[in-house]
């Protein structure tokens, strides 16, 4: 005898597996936030802070870099004609 649930079956077990794996993933992160203290949590937070200041930080000189490269350039040019 032949299974004639067609592609419904299928979708429901992967639709089930996907919603099982996010709730594996939830779990575990309830575990971890549950087992730190209310001063891990604080650090971390903090040193995502940092991280996130440091990379705005980089970006905005490495823009400051070019835009000073870039003045250098057109006045070297100006320089150069006269």
């Amino acid at each position: 005898m032949s299974d004639n649930t067609g592609g419904a079956g299928s979708a429901f077990e992967a639709a089930m597996a996907a919603s099982g794996s996010k709730v594996t993933y939830s779990g575990a992160g309830a575990a971890v936030a549950g087992g730190l203290s209310s001063n891990d949590l604080v650090a971390i937070i903090g040193l995502l802070i940092a991280a996130a200041g440091f990379v705005v930080n980089w970006y905005y000189k490495r823009k400051h870099y070019q835009l000073a490269e870039r003045e250098s350039a057109a006045r070297r040019g100006f320089y150069d004609e006269g």
